[in-house]
């Protein structure tokens, strides 16, 4: 049996195409928009628009970290069920 070298951010990240690719960015550019608006008049749909926007990105940012910490937790769970000091695929 090989053994499998140690994982860690630097060998093991990993980019998913949707979120990192796409809605990070769309999100990104909506925040972007609603700022450019908010200088035309400030309104109450532009502060709206504004918070609201800011409001998807911190949501989309958390969905990614929770789900980044759940993961974790599992695969140290598994570490020490298994009594390894490394996880396996």
């Amino acid at each position: 049996m090989t053994q499998e070298k140690e994982q860690n951010l630097k060998n093991h990240a990993k980019t998913v195409p949707i979120f990192h690719m796409f809605v990070l960015p769309v999100f990104l550019i909506n925040i972007i928009w609603s700022l450019v608006r908010l200088r035309y008049g400030l309104t109450f749909g532009a502060i709206l628009s504004v918070l609201m926007s800011v409001a998807l990105m911190v949501l989309a940012l958390c969905a990614r970290t929770f789900a980044l910490k759940v993961q974790g937790c599992c695969r140290r769970s598994f570490t020490r069920a298994s009594g390894s000091s490394q996880w396996r695929n």
